[in-house]
């Protein structure tokens, strides 16, 4: 083989790896060379459709983007640009519209003639474009390396003068694509590399080029993969040579992940004499692909996650945000976030909500969200914006936790804190909690208030005879009367045992009326107490002795008011049970 053969070879390869479909239009004639058939046919179009749409291109261009191939075309005829590059979308035979990229330039121009061939290359870049539009990542380094190695297919030609142009550009695009390419010969074991190959492989002249040599550089735990492909496929079924393996570089001994390409010519007797090929280092791709992979996976935890455009419209959510929630990935995809929002909040929280994202770039708080079966539950959620390197926000990014469980933990913990387990009414950390607050109250006011204290006469002798079941239902039942008793606002708590103490607020200013209004509710409680109770199969009487103290402002302390409407509590008994008595009763 001639080393035009070669050469001519080594660039197809390269148009092959590359996906390219060439065209050529003589600028003076108008005839087409070649059509970029395989782009017709990738549409989905019939040869008869290809040739009327070749003709009137244009009929099948997206719309938005017919101004951007005519001012390319016109650019690059007039010579304001060295090249013609454009990228821009065509309807496929389905409807669906597909991205395409179309290099080309204009030769043999002559001083300031416009040229009589216009020769370029398109490709399909659609899988690319889609991924940009969806990530928002793009290996701008990678995808200029892709750009301007697939623009040496513009200068492919039948002669030996533009075989040698375009092998120069080949060897200017692998070098800034990091693709080398080299030959092997299989009889001597020997190959020859371009140099951005010895780059990639970290070797200099001086190395051996043998395949001893190449052994070497290969990974140690993909060589026997490496042997089974060469042996089992490449040649013992003839198939071109497409692998993606590790390296080691001989100069630093890094390990870096290639892309070998290589196609084998066999003599008559069907042994492989040669190959052609082409290395290339993909190293970042792997990593970002890797990147993907552990995002994906962070995607999918066990917290809810959204992905939102940057008007609200939900893109994407994982399962534990459908499982929270209670709706599909289509019952919210295309929806704004308000879909699974309750509406116990306003405009007002929710503009709040976007002021502090559009300020600080994020938001995290407490909200109440609805499940697709109507119920409101609380939850925890963030927000955050995602902005590209020149800080415009292209997504924003939710986290939604559900905090039922907690909620109802901190719930029942506020319960048994502050409430009697038995009766519910609140204890005496609540009671003195609420004295302090009206005393407070009074103070401010000039509103007097009082205290009750109150004791089941006999109510030992009620366990001991009947048993503590019977003595809880009586407890339960007196909690009971005494809520009824009172108004709404006042207070009525158990310390213990039989042991309740009423307090009252918002009484008169002057104290014997408010010892009125006091003694008032208390024969009220006497009354209800004195009723009979039905403690299961068994009905019981009993009644209680009350004790009540008058308070106004700060003028006593809690222990002090705790204090004497224990005494006068004490002092109801020794009159015999029954009965209500006041510590102190002062008129005005």
């Amino acid at each position: 083989m001639s080393e035009q053969d070669i050469n001519k070879e080594r660039l197809e390869l390269a148009l092959e790896a590359a996906g390219l479909d060439l065209w050529e239009n003589d600028l003076v004639t108008g005839d087409v060379t070649h059509k970029a058939s395989k782009t017709f046919a990738e549409l989905g179009y019939s040869e008869e459709e290809a040739l009327s749409y070749i003709d009137d291109l244009f009929a099948i261009v997206h719309p938005d983007d017919v101004s951007v191939i005519k001012a390319a075309i016109d650019a690059h005829l007039t010579g304001a640009t060295a090249q013609y590059r454009c990228e821009f979308r065509l309807r496929a035979e389905h409807g669906a519209w597909v991205w395409y990229a179309n290099y080309g330039k204009i030769m043999d121009r002559d001083g300031d003639t416009r040229g009589r061939r216009f020769i370029g290359a398109t490709f399909n870049i659609d899988d690319r474009k889609r991924k940009e539009d969806e990530l928002k990542l793009i290996n701008r380094k990678l995808a200029e390396q892709n750009a301007l190695l697939e623009n040496m297919n513009v200068l492919l030609r039948h002669n030996e003068e533009v075989l040698r142009e375009s092998e120069e550009l080949l060897k200017e695009t692998q070098t800034i694509a990091g693709l080398g390419s080299y030959v092997l010969d299989i009889p001597s074991g020997l190959w020859k590399g371009s140099d951005v190959l010895d780059k990639v492989f970290g070797i200099n002249e001086a190395y051996e080029h043998s395949v001893e040599g190449w052994v070497a550089l290969v990974h140690p735990d993909d060589r026997a993969m490496m042997a089974d492909y060469l042996r089992d496929e490449v040649i013992g079924q003839g198939k071109v040579f497409d692998k993606e393996y590790r390296i080691i570089r001989h100069d630093d001994q890094a390990e870096r992940w290639v892309h070998g390409l290589g196609k084998l010519d066999f003599d008559a007797q069907g042994r492989p004499l040669k190959m052609l090929g082409t290395v290339q280092d993909i190293t970042e791709r792997k990593q970002y692909e890797a990147d993907l992979r552990i995002a994906a996976t962070a995607f999918e935890s066990q917290e809810g996650m959204i992905i939102t455009d940057v008007n609200d419209v939900i893109q994407r959510v994982n399962q534990a945000f459908i499982s929270i929630t209670g709706y599909d990935a289509e019952d919210m995809i295309g929806k704004t976030t308000q879909v699974f929002m309750s509406d116990r909040h306003d405009a007002n929280f929710h503009a709040a909500i976007w002021q502090a994202v559009n300020d600080v770039g994020a938001w995290l708080g407490e909200i109440w969200g609805r499940r697709k079966n109507g119920k409101d539950y609380p939850g925890y959620f963030t927000i955050t914006a995602v902005k590209s390197a020149d800080g415009i926000v292209s997504n924003y990014v939710g986290t939604l936790a559900d905090i039922t469980a907690s909620k109802v933990a901190a719930e029942e913990i506020q319960y048994l804190a502050f409430y009697d387990h038995l009766t519910s009414l609140p204890n005496r950390r609540l009671l003195l909690d609420r004295l302090q607050q009206a005393l407070a109250s009074s103070g401010r006011s000039g509103k007097g208030g009082a205290l009750l204290f109150i004791d089941l006469d006999n109510f030992k002798s009620l366990n001991d005879t009947l048993g503590h079941d019977k003595g809880d239902l009586l407890l339960q039942q007196v909690a009971q009367r005494l809520v009824s008793c009172v108004r709404e606002g006042d207070t009525v708590a158990r310390l213990g045992g039989d042991e309740f103490v009423v307090m009252l607020e918002g009484l008169s200013e002057h104290a014997f009326e408010a010892a009125e209004q006091t003694e008032e509710i208390g024969q009220k409680i006497l009354l209800a107490l004195n009723r009979p109770y039905q403690l299961a199969n068994h009905e019981y009487h009993s009644t209680p002795s009350i004790g009540a103290t008058t308070f106004k402002g700060h003028q006593q302390s809690l222990d002090e008011l705790m204090k004497q409407a224990d005494i006068a509590m004490y002092q109801a008994k020794k009159s015999g049970r029954n009965a209500l008595r006041f510590f102190n009763l002062r008129k005005s």
